[in-house]
């Protein structure tokens, strides 16, 4: 059931328009100058740091810029207006700390 979970989140942030073009084009065509700070962002992404409202679009760009799609012209994150953490935001913090 895990797996599957995982498998559907994976899809669901592939899926999101500002990642297509990453998996498309591929890393070769991100700047070379954009890059992660953080050690585990491919982790952190498939834990949904990425599209956490929890974090905000500087904090997620400062972490896991190239990961999170920051690098790619057009890409435009939104930070979130509600201050309710649901549930599975929750897990995924706990995860990334």
């Amino acid at each position: 059931m895990k797996c599957l979970l995982v498998c559907l989140l994976v899809i669901a942030i592939v899926a999101k328009p500002q990642y297509q073009e990453a998996v498309r084009d591929g890393p070769k065509q991100l700047d070379d100058v954009c890059r992660d700070t953080g050690a585990n962002c491919r982790n952190w992404a498939l834990n949904g740091f990425c599209t956490n409202c929890h974090y905000t679009c500087q904090q997620r760009r400062d972490y896991c810029a190239r990961t999170c799609g920051f690098c790619h012209s057009g890409y435009v994150c939104t930070n979130c207006t509600s201050t309710t953490t649901t549930t599975a935001a929750k897990k995924a913090s706990v995860i990334l700390l």
